[in-house]
């Protein structure tokens, strides 16, 4: 830790903070005047200890000068104990705290030094955290692929980016990352210093539903002991994404459409309305426009939503999408296991192309970590690209579709059934292998 003793007594009467500071491993420079403090404001201290005799109040120039120019420095105040006040005064202004010319002035100057020396420590691992973050969700390369669908997905990420305040909502079955896209445009959006939350409304009971977006006052209900802020208060200045936003209890759902509309929420047990600085994303895998016609879901609210709207295709309709992201998948697994890179065999990107995949990218991205683990060689062999059992049944019926799709999804099966030997599959299915090899040629299977 670097430390600046900025003092006007000499060399002799600082050599006790001196000594302490270098016997704690730190470097200390001394100077005697605010000029020379403020002239070299390019090289920043961890620490400063300025004595009180500096200031002449609170509101003196040079206290909003130190915070300005040495935002990133922590700043002590030494004091004579006849100043204590000035200095207790000054640490309310914005400084960490003040120290006394007196027989505790070792014990403080030690308990300082340890504690600005771990708070130093926790800075640069928020630091690295948030560096990682921001690397994780970095645009365009958190959104993986090249098929036109998830073309038009970046297109529409890059205006939710440059619209900071808008709302967005997000259409996509279970597994398509939604979130993952809710953090992009959060983590490259003017907001991303502020906080990003995440709401699933189904892993919500309907009874607390309330309290965990909009808050409640003391008293409001059972179990209401103290006031709580609500997650939508909590991201002020940063963004909430809400997923399963078709789950949000109806009677709630105005409260949101205030808060789109007019950027006020009321906390339960309130009469009082407060102003929120918060983005609202949503998230759902439901036909919000047929909620809206069987009455369950708002027009108002629903209209709010549509303003900005970002409609994530599912895995089977990506194409080649599917091997970039079962490499990219590879890649991070040997990574963060300090294996040596391994990679997919022809025969095993061919069983991968082939499957139907009704977990999307959650489920490709299961199948290759297992995969990987499997696998004891540098190659991932089809033999270790494992799909459950469930896959065709859930495919089949977990949603609506047109018969096209319906036998798209039946021929899919068994060639993933037969490891993509298209002569057993027509076979079985009694279909011309020819009806098989031209809808592979149109990108269809």
């Amino acid at each position: 830790m670097k430390v600046l003793l900025v003092d006007r007594e000499g060399d002799e009467q600082n050599k006790s903070i001196k000594t302490l500071v270098k016997d704690a491993g730190h470097i200390i420079f001394h100077i005697d005047n605010i000029a020379e403090l403020l002239k070299n404001t390019e090289e920043t201290p961890d620490l400063i200890i300025i004595d009180c005799s500096f200031f002449s109040s609170p509101e003196d120039k040079l206290v909003n000068n130190l915070k300005l120019f040495f935002n990133d420095s922590v700043i002590l105040i030494l004091c004579q104990p006849s100043n204590v006040l000035l200095a207790y005064k000054l640490t309310l202004a914005g400084f960490f705290g003040f120290m006394t010319r007196d027989k505790d002035l070792s014990m403080m100057l030690n308990m300082y030094l340890r504690n600005i020396n771990q708070l130093l420590i926790c800075r640069s691992e928020l630091t690295h955290a948030r560096k990682l973050v921001s690397r994780k969700n970095d645009f365009p390369n958190a959104i993986l692929g090249e098929s036109k669908g998830i073309k038009l997905v970046k297109d529409q990420v890059q205006k939710a980016i440059s619209q900071q305040n808008l709302p967005v909502a997000i259409f996509g079955e279970g597994g398509t990352e939604k979130e993952l896209v809710a953090r992009v445009i959060h983590f490259n959006s003017g907001r991303k210093e502020g906080p990003f939350l995440a709401v699933n409304l189904s892993a919500i009971h309907d009874e607390f539903m309330e309290s965990e977006l909009f808050g409640h006052e003391r008293g409001s209900g059972a179990g209401a002991f103290s006031r709580v802020l609500g997650k939508i208060e909590d991201a002020g200045g940063g963004t909430i994404y809400i997923s399963d936003i078709a789950e949000l209890d109806k009677n709630l759902q105005y409260k949101l459409f205030r808060v789109i509309q007019e950027r006020v929420i009321r906390r339960a047990g309130s009469n009082r309305d407060i102003h929120v600085d918060t983005r609202i994303i949503v998230s759902t895998s439901r036909d919000l426009d047929n909620e809206v016609k069987k009455g369950a879901f708002r027009e108002d609210l629903y209209y709010s939503l549509l303003r900005l709207t970002i409609n994530i295709p599912p895995l089977s309709q990506r194409g080649n999408d599917i091997l970039i992201l079962a490499n990219h998948f590879l890649k991070n697994y040997c990574l963060e296991n300090e294996l040596k890179d391994k990679e997919l065999s022809p025969a095993a990107k061919r069983k991968l192309i082939f499957h139907s995949y009704p977990g999307n990218v959650r489920e490709l991205h299961s199948i290759i970590e297992l995969a990987a683990l499997m696998s004891d060689k540098q190659v991932v062999g089809e033999e270790h690209i494992l799909f459950t059992s469930s896959s065709f049944e859930s495919s089949i019926w977990s949603n609506e579709m047109t018969l096209r799709e319906f036998e798209k999804r039946i021929i899919r099966s068994y060639l993933d059934r037969y490891n993509n030997n298209v002569v057993i599959a027509a076979k079985k299915l009694d279909i011309g292998k020819s009806k098989i090899y031209n809808m592979i040629k149109k990108g269809e299977l």
